[in-house]
């Protein structure tokens, strides 16, 4: 279904439905068979189809999923169009028996074509090449490239040698209708104003269109047409002349109104891309003038592919900085292919030769990676260093080869000569990736390491380690690929997916999760082998084929050894392994319970990726994610509500947000006011009055009133705390002023933790809040110890403190609110040495 109208994208889960060629021809006519009465809605359409005999694959198919087929089925076809409100309409209904007429030009007679724009613009939408001619022969519809002066393309409609012969001179009305697939050319007798046509092309462009930004003829023509069929029945005067009558210009397949500036979104997008560009790669005037000449020789290429053009300026520009990288960044944007012009035009450049040679071949490098000729791009990459040694882009891309390779030193050579093509981040990693030197070795002397060989047959250029300790590098060149711009999709769409879960709170530590979900999929695994294998050594080769149908799983610490190793349960498998770790260890502890993707490497086994450790909240919707073949779109959903910041409530179920007001009494005494509040709330205590509500038998303060100097300070936990008591002294005393309001959120002074949310240390939040904050929750922690927990399968803390089957998730649980309080706020955490206290821990 052609879209032009409007963006048409589907949500959620691809449905694979199992249904036969002959089924979906048989959905695709019952479908073009409801439209034949006119446009309908999406939904509509489901419902038509409910009711028809369609396969029952689909009828078993909810609403939404078939909404997604229907879309399916059309997406690729011009067969129906969309309007900009959600209406599809049929092509055949909206164009079967159109006029459309045209004033013909001296030029057009000289040339035997019609120009299509704008006055023929939608007539071959659905039957692009099909229409014949009801004379005998063939229309054409084609573009042809625009003259020096004017370097749009513009489509017209070619015929048969003589097809305009009957039009004797510039200046007269033809009309082109169609019936079906044929088009007949005829002169009116009669032409009408198209009053009705003319006001319903205005209110097509009106939907369309946002100011400065020019809307498609096609859009506005076919949206007409799918709101009212009885548009262009007979023959009425032109459409580009309809389209000024209303007050709009049209510039080639564009329209704006008449004395507003306005350009296509395309031309938008570009500038808005370039300036996206400019600001990724810091470009000063010097390089932005530089790649804005680099893409005036790219617009002359592609509209004249000149083969004997100068191509020593552009080599020239970019050269500078990080012109070319830009410039490679927006023609092969995030595609997984190449570029063949992109190709020829590097080419072109390489063909300069000396020190100007170097960004031809770094282009061509690029252009061969993306088409997954790896070997190519290294020839490319490593020609562009010996044509300029200090071209900084192919130093830094070929470094990636090398480390690919397993050469450190080479490939931290390269990085260093980078300069700032290089992150300290991503040359500190390969520095870390150096062997470790023997020192005061002679030559023949044996070897340290323990080979048997002689030290210049074996580590005299570092120790050699083995697939034990590359595993984590092996991992790092897995995701450095991920990144590639082809392949960020895989991550961008898990990214969206936890976003939404997490309502939009995405913490530094998820995405390390994200990436290695995203990473490794078969998909990108297999991508990855098939693009890089043959750079790798060989013992990493083998590794990362066996990881590619590994799993990540739910695991619980049943023996820690910190900086050293950690035995892990598999919660689903029942699998004991002991992974060799020297990092996670020291923060895991006994009982906790850890996301994970366990694999072997060589004789031991460890963590691929960042192990998260689960809440006992989370748990059971992992591991029923996990046992049903956990697939990554819901573990990126599982990963985004792990980070949704943490939901405080108070015991009545509220949210948690601190409200405080100050208020003044005008007239009225402070004795007088002292009674009044006494009256609502008792006898104060301290000097403050509490509002008290029973709950389960306990009493529970709700509202502390205090006088503060000469105001009157309400302090609540909630905004319908607030509002209520607010409300109630208020009507009470009906002089007091308000001097002050303030409403604070916990979540929005809090951060998130590493592994866990969990709120950090503020200085923002006010001492009175934090007071009360503190006196909630210490009643909290009372009454948590008899209330049912859900992580605890129902029980409350002191009944699983009992069961053996669940003590050790109440452990666990008291271990999450010890990483909870860490950076917390005083007070706005549980005391967890409290709560052990009371429970005998």
């Amino acid at each position: 279904m052609r879209t032009d109208g409007g963006n048409w994208s589907s949500a959620g889960p691809i449905i694979v439905v199992c249904v036969d060629s002959s089924d979906i021809e048989n959905v695709r006519a019952i479908i073009l068979d409801q439209l034949a009465t006119g446009p309908m809605t999406l939904e509509e359409l489901v419902a038509g189809l409910r009711s028809r005999a369609i396969p029952s694959a689909l009828q078993e198919l909810d609403d939404e999923e078939l909404s997604i087929e229907i879309e399916e089925e059309l997406l690729e076809t011009d067969e129906t169009w969309e309007t900009i409100d959600g209406r599809i309409a049929s092509s055949d209904v909206m164009l079967n028996g159109i006029h459309l007429s045209h004033r013909v030009t001296e030029s057009e007679l000289q040339e035997e074509l019609l120009n299509a724009a704008p006055d023929f613009i939608p007539i071959d939408f659905n039957a692009f090449n099909c229409l014949v001619l009801d004379r005998g022969g063939d229309l054409e519809f084609r573009y042809v490239p625009g003259s020096d002066e004017d370097v749009r393309n513009h489509e017209v409609v070619f015929g048969p040698s003589g097809w305009l012969l009957e039009v004797a001179e510039p200046g007269t009305i033809v009309v082109l209708s169609r019936s079906g697939h044929v088009i007949s050319l005829t002169k009116p007798t009669e032409l009408g104003r198209g009053d009705v046509e003319q006001q319903a092309l205005l209110e097509a462009f009106n939907a369309h269109y946002e100011t400065g930004i020019a809307v498609e003829l096609t859009d506005i023509v076919m949206d007409a047409l799918a709101r009212d069929a009885s548009l262009f029945r007979s023959p009425v005067a032109p459409i580009g002349e309809l389209l000024a009558r209303a007050g709009l210009e049209v510039d080639g397949d564009w329209v704006s109104r008449q004395g507003e500036e306005a350009v296509p979104p395309g031309v938008i997008y570009r500038e808005r891309k370039l300036e996206a560009l400019r600001e990724k790669y810091s470009f000063d005037s010097c390089c932005r003038s530089a790649l804005d000449q680099v893409f005036e020789r790219w617009a002359e290429f592609t509209l004249h592919s000149d083969e004997g053009g100068d191509y020593r300026g552009v080599a020239r520009s970019l050269t500078h900085s990080a012109v070319a990288p830009a410039f490679a960044d927006y023609i092969l944007g995030t595609g997984d292919h190449g570029s063949a012009l992109l190709g020829d035009f590097a080419r072109k450049v390489a063909q300069v030769g000396g020190k100007l040679a170097a960004p031809g071949h770094y282009l061509i490098a690029l252009n061969s990676e993306r088409d997954g000729h790896t070997l190519e791009a290294q020839e490319h990459l490593h020609a562009a260093v010996v044509a300029d040694a200090n071209y900084s882009p192919a130093l830094h891309e070929l470094a990636w080869f090398w480390s690919d390779r397993g050469d450190a030193v080479q490939a931290a050579s390269l990085l260093q000569r980078s300069g700032g093509f290089a992150s300290d981040s991503e040359l500190e990693y390969i520095m870390s990736q150096l062997p470790e030197r023997f020192v005061g070795v002679g030559r023949n002397d044996p070897c340290p390491c323990g080979s048997g060989r002689k030290f210049k047959s074996c580590c005299i250029n570092g120790v050699k380690r083995g697939i034990e300790g590359r595993a984590g590098w092996l991992y790092h060149k897995i995701i450095a690929y991920l990144l590639r711009p082809q392949n960020q999709g895989n991550l961008v769409d898990l990214l969206e997916i936890a976003e939404e879960a997490s309502e939009g709170a995405v913490p530094d530590s998820m995405l390390p999760v994200l990436a290695d979900l995203a990473a490794f999929t078969r998909e990108l695994l297999e991508r990855f082998i098939a693009a890089r294998g043959m750079l790798l050594p060989e013992d990493e080769l083998a590794l990362v084929r066996s990881w590619t149908d590994s799993k990540p799983s739910l695991h619980q610490a049943i023996d820690v050894k910190p900086g050293s190793s950690v035995g892990l349960l598999d919660v689903l498998s029942g699998e004991h392994v002991v992974v060799t770790e020297h990092s996670a260890s020291k923060e895991i502890k006994v009982g906790d319970y850890v996301y994970a993707r366990v694999v072997r490497v060589g004789e031991t086994y460890q963590f691929i990726g960042l192990p998260l450790q689960v809440p006992l909240v989370h748990r059971a919707a992992l591991i029923d994610i996990l046992g049903a073949g956990a697939d990554v779109y819901d573990l990126a959903d599982w990963v985004g509500l792990m980070f949704v910041p943490p939901r405080i409530v108070n015991n009545e179920g509220e949210d948690t947000v601190f409200c405080r007001a100050v208020l003044r009494p005008v007239e009225t005494s402070w004795e007088e006011l002292s009674k009044a509040l006494t009256r609502l709330f008792g006898e104060p205590v301290g000097g403050v009055w509490t509002e008290r509500i029973e709950i389960d038998a306990m009493a529970v303060a709700r509202s502390f009133v205090s006088r503060e100097d000469d105001t009157l300070v309400i302090t609540t936990t909630s905004v319908e705390r607030f509002e209520r008591v607010l409300a109630r002294v208020m009507e009470s005393v009906i002089d007091l002023e308000i001097l002050e309001q303030t409403r604070t959120d916990p979540r929005q002074v809090s951060g998130q933790g590493d592994l866990v949310p969990a709120p950090r240390t503020t200085d923002e939040t006010p001492p009175e809040v934090l007071e009360v904050l503190q006196h909630m929750m210490r009643e909290r922690e009372d009454a948590w110890l008899d209330e049912a927990i859900p992580a605890l399968a129902g029980m409350t803390p002191r009944q699983a403190l009992k069961d053996p089957t669940r003590r050790e998730d109440l452990i666990a649980l008291l271990n999450e609110f010890d990483r909870l309080s860490k950076n917390a706020a005083p007070g706005s955490t549980f005391d967890v040495a409290r709560l052990r206290s009371a429970l005998g821990l």
